[in-house]
């Protein structure tokens, strides 16, 4: 039976170490949290062509560029936690009111 999404991330995250998954668990939701652990907690044993499958899949996707890493929610906790929530708040809003031909105004004119 093919692993659902939470099950490869489980045995993703529990080959790389503690240390690793415990930096990967800060960037998702409750939710994802939730789901993640609790099948983590019900490995037992995962035979070896699992894991190598799964570490398989995972090291295609970053070889296509298929891993999204970043995203809006991602980019607001890094602001948060350097200017707070109200001073990400702002610039999340600045950023979004800004038209396609704003961003060049950041644009080194001599280059």
């Amino acid at each position: 039976m093919p692993l659902n999404g939470y099950e490869k991330a489980a045995i993703f995250l529990s080959c790389v170490g503690e240390e690793a998954a415990a930096e990967a668990l800060k960037d998702l939701n409750i939710r994802e949290i939730g789901k993640i652990t609790m099948h983590m907690a019900r490995l037992k044993t995962v035979n070896t062509t699992t894991i190598d499958n799964v570490m398989k899949e995972a090291s295609d996707m970053i070889d296509r560029g298929d891993l999204h890493i970043g995203g809006e929610e991602f980019v607001k906790k890094i602001l948060s936690i350097g200017l707070g929530e109200d001073g990400a708040t702002k610039i999340l809003e600045m950023a979004s009111k800004e038209g396609p031909l704003d961003s060049l105004k950041w644009v080194d004119s001599k280059t």
